[in-house]
């Protein structure tokens, strides 16, 4: 089985396995076989054995074979290059739906399987995770693995994108100027000092913009048994007990997921108005059954945020995640969404509505629900219906992916 190697320092590498790793530095830095210094041509004899350090290839008399001895100072350019492109990590925008692992991304950008191991070491993301400093001695903890989630700057884009445009004229409307410029500063404030979103003058006019629209009247409206809405949850084939109506409803304060509408610790209670749009929002995996709870509204109306009103397109920012996972990172695509969610619940809407994003053959079309502070049996109960377990068949198509290619030369 071929090696990875972890440094170029001192191998002996067979012409074979060089090709592949000449090849790859003449794409990305200056022809590696100009430097004698890095680069000494060899022949083996009789009396001098030597072993390709990635193939573990006996070199034969009279075969010619090259001894590497790179230092680590000069991979770090091309290790900065193929850095240039990551938008984000895992560590500062938790794992999505669309990511590379940092073992293909490499793959990709052209750097050879035998020399994996040794740019992961190197990688750095604009979070400050990976690399730190030239020697890395104290730090091996803090390097990318095969399987790390790394994201293009074109992905993290569109983790964060939604139409600014309709936004600065929904704004508008309400007598504040809101640019995209303006929001992306304003994340930033939300990534450092969230605390201190609402003093930031982009979160005071996103706050009043939603005032506005509360107080002029802009409210949907949804009465004590109107509709049905559900919820469901995974649990592996092999569990034998379903989950109760009280394990489907919110987790309790403090102990919930970062989602998009709540931030780690407050509880939004997630519902979809289709028993059928489930799995798609919760993504089951081959070997999970679904457990799936039908609510109905009691005591009160709800009255909330419709994001449809002002721009249909926008409900996709605010596409909901699978909420079941018990991963507790905070997520900087979801701070946001948090903070306008934050607002509408103090405003006095009771939740946000949006239209679901999946548009699959055979699903009706479905609407979303984030809702705040409900109590079970008050606002909300499901203790006449049964929780209903099921089995979700996938149905797998494969679509083309194009791939970036490393260009011949940076």
């Amino acid at each position: 089985m071929p090696k990875e190697l972890t440094d170029l320092e001192d191998h002996a590498v067979c012409m074979s396995c060089a090709e592949h790793i000449f090849k790859f530095f003449e794409a990305v830095w200056k022809p590696i076989t100009l430097y004698e210094r890095f680069v000494q041509n060899h022949t083996a004899s009789i009396a001098g054995e030597a072993c390709c350090a990635i193939c573990n290839h006996q070199m034969s008399k009279h075969e010619d074979f090259y001894r590497l001895s790179v230092e680590e100072q000069f991979l770090i350019p091309i290790a900065d290059k193929l850095s240039e492109d990551i938008g984000g990590c895992e560590h500062c925008n938790g794992n999505e739906d669309s990511y590379h692992q940092a073992g293909e991304y490499l793959s990709v950008n052209g750097v050879p399987d035998s020399l994996i191991p040794l740019f992961l070491s190197l990688l750095k993301c604009p979070c400050g995770f990976g690399r730190h400093h030239p020697d890395r001695k104290d730090s091996h903890s803090e390097v990318f693995t095969k399987y790390s989630v790394l994201y293009t700057k074109q992905e993290v884009d569109s983790l964060y994108r939604f139409d600014a445009k309709e936004f600065s004229e929904f704004a508008e409307q309400y007598g504040e100027k809101i640019t995209a410029e303006d929001l992306q500063d304003f994340r930033q404030i939300l990534r450092t000092n969230p605390t201190l979103a609402y003093h930031h003058c982009t979160g005071i006019a996103i706050y009043n913009v939603l005032k506005e629209h509360f107080d002029h009247g802009h409210v949907r409206i949804i009465s004590a048994g109107q509709m049905d809405l559900y919820r469901g949850r995974t649990r592996p084939t092999d569990s034998e007990t379903p989950y109760s109506i009280r394990d489907l409803w919110t987790a309790p304060t403090g102990k919930s997921s970062h989602g998009r509408y709540n931030f780690i610790g407050v509880p939004v209670l997630y519902l979809a108005d289709s028993v059928n749009a489930i799995p798609y929002e919760i993504n089951p995996a081959h070997d999970q059954l679904i457990d799936i709870a039908t609510f109905t509204i009691m005591r009160r109306e709800l009255r909330l945020f419709d994001l449809g009103e002002f721009d249909p397109e926008f409900q996709g920012f605010f596409s909901e995640s699978n909420m079941e996972t018990e991963q507790t990172r905070v997520k900087s695509a979801y701070l946001l969404p948090n903070y306008i969610g934050a607002c509408c619940s103090h405003i006095g809407y009771n939740g946000v509505v949006y239209a679901g994003v999946h548009d699959v053959e055979g699903l009706e079309p479905y609407t979303n629900y984030a809702l705040f502070d409900m109590d079970y049996e008050l606002d909300l109960s499901s203790t006449s219906r049964p929780v209903n377990t099921y089995q979700p068949i996938v149905n797998i198509t494969l679509k083309l992916q194009e791939q970036k290619r490393p260009e011949e030369h940076f």
